[in-house]
């Protein structure tokens, strides 16, 4: 039942948005400019959030990057090679639309 469950779920999701999965990247790094040149050098965008650490107090960047599901391996060791210590949060997105992704097309 399970099985059949996730399957289902996993057809549904194909269905609903297609097969260009999408993922955003949240990175909290002090070598912030660092990993944002070389992913912007990867011909992604990265857009800068100003934040500030609740335990430290301390400011912060955490950098957004929303890239295509294949381009994982590359962003990780993009991150991975800058900085190590880096903090990376992975989430799917779905309906990533505009330079570089899909369209606004109006549902019928």
């Amino acid at each position: 039942g399970a099985v059949a469950l996730y399957v289902s779920s996993k057809v549904m999701d194909t269905v609903l948005y297609g097969l260009n999965a999408s993922k955003v990247a949240y990175i909290i790094s002090n070598h912030w400019q660092k990993i944002s040149d070389a992913i912007l050098a990867y011909d992604r965008g990265v857009t800068i959030l100003n934040a500030t650490g609740a335990y430290s107090g301390s400011e912060k960047h955490v950098l957004l990057v929303a890239f295509r599901q294949r381009e994982i391996v590359e962003i990780k060791e993009i991150v991975h090679e800058a900085d190590p210590a880096a903090f990376l949060i992975v989430c799917d997105a779905h309906d990533v639309l505009g330079e570089g992704f899909g369209e606004y097309q109006k549902e019928l």
